[in-house]
C-alpha cells in the first residue's frame, strides 16, 4: 500500500511540474466564483499582493484586477469560455474557463488555465511599430533624392510669387499651411521651406496623419514612458516631435488627424511643450510645424471633422498651390528634372523626341506633379528606344486612359494661356462627365477631389 501511494505521489509531482512547465498559470473556483486554489502564484499577473484565494472573482473585476473574468463569463454562459484578459500588472494572458458541472448540470468547479503573451503582443506591437517606421524612411529616402531646391519651378508667375513669400518666411518661426489639390507637391514645398530656413542642419521628417492607424498617430508624436500602456517598449519610446530637435516636422493631411488628437495638437502648438503618454515631465517642442492638407479645411470645420480652434491656429500663412495646369509654365522644367533623375536611377541616357515633347506640354496632369513623375518615369523604363516617341506617349495615354489633347479632335485657336487652360478644363470636363456619371467617379478619375469637380461645373456652368 506504501509502495502504492509513493507511486501515485510520485506520479502526480511529474505531472505537476509538466503543468508548472507548459502553463503559466492555473486556478480553480467554486460554483459561485470564489477561488480556492490556485497553482503558480496569482501575484504576478494579477498586480496585487495578497492572495486571491477566498475572493470572489466577480469584485477582482470590479476592483479593476483583471479586465474580464473568464470565471465569471463560464458562469455567465455556462460553457467553456476562451478570452484575451488584461491585468492590472499589465499582463496580457490567454485564459481558457473549464467548468464542471454535477449531475443537475449546476456549475460546481471552474477551472482557468492561462498562458502569458504579453511579449508576443508587445513583439506584434513592435513589429507594427517597426514597419510603420520602414515606410517613413522608405518615403523620406525616396523624397530625399528626388525633393531638393531645384525641383521647386518657378516660371510661372504664382509658383514665383510663392518662392518670394517662401524666401521672406523661411527664417522666422512662423506656423505654414500648405494647400492645394493631391499631387501638387506640398512635400517638395515643405522640403523648400526647411532648406531654405536656419533649421537646415536638423532633420526633416513628414507624417502622413492619414497613413498611421489612429491607434499608433499619438505615440509615434508625442512617445511613451515605459509600461504607459500595454505592449509599450520597456525602455519607452522617443515621438517625432522628441526626435526631430529643431529640425522641421511636416503633418501631411492633417485634416485626417482624430478630434480627440486634435485637442493635443492644440495644446501643443500654443504652449510650445508636450509630455510623453504615461509621463509628467513637459518636454519643449523646438521642432518647426508645417501643415499640410487637399481637403477643404472651412467645410471639414462645417462637417465638425475638424476642428474650428485648431483652423484658426494654423491658419496663420497659408499657401495655396496651384495645380499644374494652372502653372503649366513649370512644365517643361519639370520634365527635364524628371528625365534627368530617372536617366540617373536606371542608367539610361534617354531623350524625348520634339512631337513626344509637344504631347507631354498638352497634357492637362489631373494628378499634377505626381502624375508627370510617374509619367516620364515609366516612359523611361518602356521606351525601346533612347529617344521617346509621340507613339510611347500615345500608347501610355490610351492603355491608362489618360486625356491627351489631340490636335485632330479641336482647332487650337492662339489666345492667352490661362483663357487657353480653361477652355481645355471645360472640354477636359465634358469628355469625363461622358464617360462617368457622378461627380465622385470623375474626380477619382482625374485625381482630385470630388467638391473640386463640383466647383469646376459650376465655374463653367456644366
Amino acid at each position: 500500500m506504501i509502495n502504492e501511494v509513493e507511486y501515485w505521489k510520485e506520479r502526480f509531482e511529474e505531472l505537476k511540474i509538466a503543468a508548472d512547465l507548459a502553463i503559466d498559470q492555473i486556478t480553480i473556483a467554486d460554483g459561485n466564483g470564489v477561488f480556492y486554489r490556485v497553482y503558480k502564484s496569482a501575484n504576478k499577473n494579477f498586480g496585487i499582493k495578497e492572495d486571491i484565494i477566498g475572493k470572489s472573482c466577480f469584485d477582482l473585476e470590479k476592483l479593476g484586477v483583471f479586465d474580464i473574468s473568464s470565471t465569471a463569463e463560464v458562469i455567465r454562459k455556462k460553457q467553456k469560455v476562451r478570452l484575451i484578459q488584461k491585468t492590472n500588472a499589465n499582463r496580457i494572458l490567454m485564459v481558457t474557463g473549464y467548468p464542471i458541472f454535477d449531475e443537475d448540470n449546476n456549475i460546481v468547479k471552474i477551472i482557468n488555465i492561462s498562458y502569458d503573451i504579453t511579449e508576443k503582443k508587445s513583439l506584434e506591437t513592435q513589429l507594427e511599430e517597426t514597419e510603420t517606421t520602414l515606410q517613413w524612411y522608405r518615403h523620406e529616402l525616396e523624397v530625399r533624392n528626388q525633393a531638393n531646391d531645384s525641383t521647386l519651378s518657378v516660371y510661372s508667375k504664382s509658383m514665383s510669387r510663392i518662392k518670394d513669400l517662401i524666401d521672406n518666411f523661411a527664417y522666422k518661426d512662423i506656423l505654414i499651411l500648405l494647400l492645394g489639390d493631391t499631387g501638387v507637391g506640398k512635400n517638395y514645398i515643405a522640403h523648400y521651406i526647411h532648406n531654405t530656413s536656419d533649421r537646415n542642419k536638423d532633420p526633416f521628417i513628414t507624417l502622413n496623419c492619414g497613413a498611421i492607424p489612429e491607434q499608433l498617430l499619438e505615440s509615434e508624436l508625442f512617445g511613451y514612458e515605459k509600461g504607459s500602456f500595454t505592449g509599450a517598449l520597456n525602455e519607452g519610446k522617443q515621438g517625432l516631435f522628441e526626435f526631430v530637435g529643431n529640425g522641421t516636422i511636416l503633418l501631411d493631411e492633417i485634416a485626417e488627424m482624430p478630434l480627440d488628437l486634435q485637442v493635443k495638437m492644440l495644446a501643443v502648438l500654443d504652449e510650445k511643450k508636450f509630455r510623453r503618454i504615461g509621463g509628467h515631465k513637459e518636454i519643449e517642442l523646438k521642432a518647426r510645424i508645417i501643415v499640410a492638407t487637399n481637403k477643404d479645411l472651412e467645410q471639414c470645420v462645417k462637417d465638425k471633422t475638424f476642428r474650428e480652434d485648431l483652423y484658426y491656429r494654423i491658419n496663420i500663412l497659408p499657401i495655396k498651390i496651384p495645380s499644374l495646369a494652372e502653372r503649366r509654365e513649370d512644365i517643361p522644367d519639370l520634365i527635364s528634372k524628371f528625365l534627368n533623375m530617372y536617366n540617373e536611377k536606371y542608367d539610361t541616357e534617354k531623350t524625348i523626341s520634339n512631337t513626344a515633347y509637344e504631347k507631354l506640354l498638352s497634357y492637362n496632369y489631373p494628378g499634377n506633379i505626381r502624375e508627370l513623375k510617374n509619367i516620364i518615369e515609366r516612359l523611361t523604363i518602356q521606351s525601346e528606344s533612347n529617344e521617346i516617341s509621340a507613339e510611347d506617349v500615345d500608347n501610355l495615354c490610351r492603355n491608362n486612359n489618360l486625356y491627351c489633347i489631340n490636335n485632330d479632335d479641336y482647332d487650337i485657336d492662339i489666345v492667352p494661356l490661362k483663357e487657353g487652360v480653361s477652355n481645355y478644363e471645360k472640354k477636359l470636363l465634358m469628355a469625363v462627365a461622358k464617360k462617368y456619371r457622378t461627380t465622385r467617379e470623375q474626380a477619382e478619375i482625374l485625381g482630385v477631389d470630388q467638391s473640386t469637380i463640383v466647383k469646376k461645373r459650376k465655374k463653367y456652368n456644366l
